[in-house]
């Protein structure tokens, strides 16, 4: 059985969806920092590699769907504030990002 992208997106949009009403994982980097403006270069197509490097530390993963050779990653970051970011990943590039009470 092959796992379609239509499948992926439905599984990545209920994950958007229940981070957007709240859904929290625990702090990734206690001393880290993220700002609206790291979340403002990350951009369509990127890899995991260049999203780290512009946010200067590892995100966590939080779910990952492999299948017929293709894969759907989720990293998160987060802050002990609340403030936090996720970005899914398709066979290695970046295709979506959301973000809570970033500055």
């Amino acid at each position: 059985m092959r796992l379609s992208t239509s499948r992926i997106t439905i599984c990545a949009a209920l994950f958007l969806l229940l981070f957007a009403i709240g859904f929290r994982l625990s702090p990734s980097e206690a001393a880290g920092k993220l700002t609206m403006a790291m979340y403002e270069q990350i951009k369509e197509g990127m890899s995991y590699e260049d999203v780290v490097r512009i946010i200067g530390w590892k995100g966590t993963e939080g779910s990952r769907v492999s299948q017929g050779g293709m894969t759907a990653v989720i990293y998160t970051w987060q802050l002990r504030n609340g403030s936090n970011l996720l970005v899914q990943f398709f066979d290695g590039k970046m295709t979506s990002k959301a973000q809570t009470g970033l500055k």
